[in-house]
């Protein structure tokens, strides 16, 4: 949505998360002539879609796994992704494990997933906008119709005409205390926190499939992350997710006992005794929304700040884009409005 303006200065609009979501806002603003900064406190753009690269032959995708696209919108998005070279249709086999047997999995639809990982998505969103990373919004500050950013420290980092959040609800809080509307909105959406091993072979799994959707166990999800397009193959890499209960009991523990008790139900599972050269694990406290708010985003226009996310909308990536893209547009109108 573009929308010209006669006024004789650039909005400037902060973003807080270079997650999708908050990325796909950024750039449609950018693309709208806001002067757009996005602070995270990552290393790199990413959040939850991100890579893990240990060297050049061992890397995992240890937040999301792939993404399917329904919304036109969305589709054309993947499109032109697939044209740049940083998406790619993974062809790899799945397959259900439900009451103690492996059956084949119904999706028809074409799996995508990042190339060669699946930061590469919002790494390529990233160019050409201003992303501060390593940099965490501590708390924010409404003086002066403006949005004053502050680090831990207190020291100011930031400012801005409007200020969009695009963190998980339970980071968001803290940040929206001046307005009862957007505070109000997140108090009912919940997260499922999610325990992600990373495993490395010097041999093949002899597994016939490369990826399997898990029911009735403490593992979700696992996968041949050397199977997907542009990965290394110089070991046999995997990456393993626990289920959403297993991971909210077991969420403080140890990450050594927690990788190794999960390779281990992984090796039960596909029938091997090999040993991985590589084992370690990752906890993400706000991995899946089980409560979305069935919103595109949450604006108050009083104060021109506002949320997205993929918990805005659901628990997929097409959500997080959705979420981004209307977060984006509310904010132009109310620039159109003359209220930014």
């Amino acid at each position: 949505m573009t929308i010209s303006t006669a006024k004789a200065f650039s909005p400037e609009a902060a973003i807080v998360g270079a997650g999708l979501s908050g990325l796909t806002c950024a750039r449609e603003l950018a693309k709208a002539g806001l002067v757009v900064n996005v602070f995270d406190k990552g290393r790199r753009p990413g959040g939850r879609m991100s890579t893990r690269g240990l060297d050049r032959d061992l890397s995992f995708d240890h937040g999301c796994q792939y993404f399917s696209a329904d919304a036109p919108g969305f589709m054309t998005e993947v499109d032109a992704w697939v044209e740049a070279g940083v998406v790619s249709i993974w062809k790899g086999h799945v397959v259900e494990w439900r009451q103690g047997d492996f059956t084949e999995n119904p999706m028809t639809r074409p799996r995508y997933v990042g190339t060669p990982g699946m930061a590469s998505i919002c790494g390529h969103l990233a160019t050409g906008l201003n992303v501060r990373s390593d940099v965490e919004v501590f708390e924010v500050r409404r003086l002066d119709n403006k949005w004053h950013l502050l680090d831990e420290a207190g020291d100011l980092i930031g400012r801005s005409d409007a200020l969009i959040v695009a963190t998980p609800p339970g980071q968001v809080r803290k940040l929206v205390t001046h307005s009862a509307l957007l505070a109000t909105a997140t108090e009912n959406v919940r997260m499922s926190p999610c325990w992600t091993v990373m495993m490395a072979f010097n041999e093949r799994v002899d597994f016939p499939s490369d990826g399997a959707i898990l029911h009735d166990s403490p593992l979700c999800w696992f996968a041949r992350n050397s199977s997907k397009p542009m990965r290394s193959q110089s070991h046999d890499c995997w990456v393993v997710q626990a289920s959403a209960d297993w991971s909210a009991e077991h969420i403080e523990a140890e990450k050594h006992s927690v990788a190794t008790r999960i390779a281990d139900q992984f090796r039960g599972l596909v029938g091997s005794s090999l040993k991985p050269v590589h084992l370690s694990a990752h906890r993400w406290r706000y991995a899946t929304p089980t409560q979305p708010l069935d919103s595109g985003c949450v604006f108050d226009d009083t104060l021109n700040i506002g949320l997205c996310g993929d918990w805005c909308l659901g628990n997929r990536v097409e959500a997080a884009f959705l979420s981004g893209t209307a977060a984006a547009d509310r904010l132009l109108q109310l620039m159109a409005n003359g209220r930014l």
